[in-house]
């Protein structure tokens, strides 16, 4: 997120903040990522991007250049909430159920889904500056559109591809860095099970924050925001994971060694220890309405004509738009799930 407010700015938080030993924990979680990734480029991009706090009682983190350097700001609500959200979970009497195959304490699993929060939430205000968000001119920021009724909407249909670019870019990293870190498929499936939880807990903040839920969203009401609604976010970062352990597992192993296990631990967070009765109040619930599902294919496939426009400022190779294939079951406005006729999803199909 590009700021629109200046804040104080701080590379260290003094004793005069509560937590000030945990803003200081996090803040080193954030550099170290940012910085292992960027080292291990084969060609560091020649830009300084340097990581800091700032007071703020809302998540929010945002990315910006100042002169020729860029920075990252973490707000201290973001530094701090995640880890106790985790540990008021963890005494909740259904969580440990949720983790009970988990051979690590609850004080090491909490430790853990608060640095890949942190991370996760680093990188993608990272790859806003490495893609190129931070230095594309104002006036740049719209689609050509010969729809008149479509104009209003383009600025934050635009704001939202950058989102999802910078989305995918800081899953796929996240990756990356647990793949090094990890000897075995048991592992690293463990590990990104772990991380798509948190991941999951970082857009179930955003939207309990945002007050935005399932009703509003099959409204149509898609681009009055910069951002996608949280559970489209997750979808598809959920399903760039699935792809990237694609490519180096087979199918069956994926899934049922990390799609079936993270999935059932996501459903069961929500309804034993979150207490969500209804299936249409999940996080989840929005991007598989046939909406959200044409919401994602839409901010894919308008993903290279932004990625165009930003080619002249990135400061990395871009990457190309992904094949996302359509989903076959929904929910409709009620929240009930239902199944979409063949001849509906084949022309769905067809039309990527």
């Amino acid at each position: 997120m590009v700021p629109d407010q200046d804040y104080e700015l701080f590379e260290a938080a003094s004793n005069a903040f509560l937590d000030d030993e945990l803003i200081n924990k996090g803040l080193s979680i954030a550099r170290n990522t940012v910085n292992t990734l960027l080292e291990a480029r084969k060609q560091p991009p020649p830009i300084e991007v340097r990581v800091y706090g700032y007071e703020d009682q809302q998540i929010n983190a945002l990315a910006m250049k100042s002169d020729r350097a860029y920075k990252i700001a973490l707000s201290t609500a973001t530094l701090t909430r995640f880890f106790h959200w985790y540990k008021m979970w963890f005494q909740a009497p259904n969580m440990n159920a949720l983790f009970q195959n988990e051979q690590d304490t609850d004080d090491v699993l909490i430790e853990r889904l608060y640095k890949y929060s942190v991370a996760y939430i680093a990188l993608h205000e990272l790859f806003h500056i490495m893609n190129g968000h931070c230095d594309i001119p104002k006036n740049e920021e719209h689609f050509v559109s010969e729809k008149p009724d479509m104009c209003g909407a383009e600025r934050y249909f635009f704001n939202q591809v950058l989102e999802f670019d910078a989305d995918r870019a800081a899953v796929r990293s996240c990756m990356y860095l647990l793949l090094t870190k990890t000897s075995t498929y048991a592992d690293l499936f463990r590990e990104m099970g772990l991380f798509s939880f948190a991941i999951y807990n970082v857009f179930l903040k955003f939207q309990n924050d945002s007050k935005f839920g399932f009703d509003d969203y099959i409204k149509h009401v898609f681009y009055i925001k910069n951002h996608p609604y949280d559970s489209i976010r997750f979808s598809y970062s959920f399903a760039f994971i699935v792809d990237g352990l694609l490519q180096i597992s087979r199918q069956q192993v994926v899934i049922d060694h990390f799609v079936v296990p993270t999935a059932e631990r996501l459903v069961a967070f929500e309804k034993q220890v979150l207490g969500v009765s209804e299936v249409k109040n999940c996080l989840f619930a929005a991007s598989f309405t046939y909406q959200g599902a044409q919401h994602i294919m839409n901010l894919n496939n308008a993903w290279n004509d932004v990625a165009e426009q930003l080619k002249p400022y990135a400061h990395m190779p871009l990457a190309e738009g992904e094949h996302m294939s359509s989903m076959r079951i929904f929910l409709d406005n009620a929240g009930n799930f239902y199944k979409a006729p063949e001849e509906k999803m084949e022309a769905d199909d067809l039309a990527e």
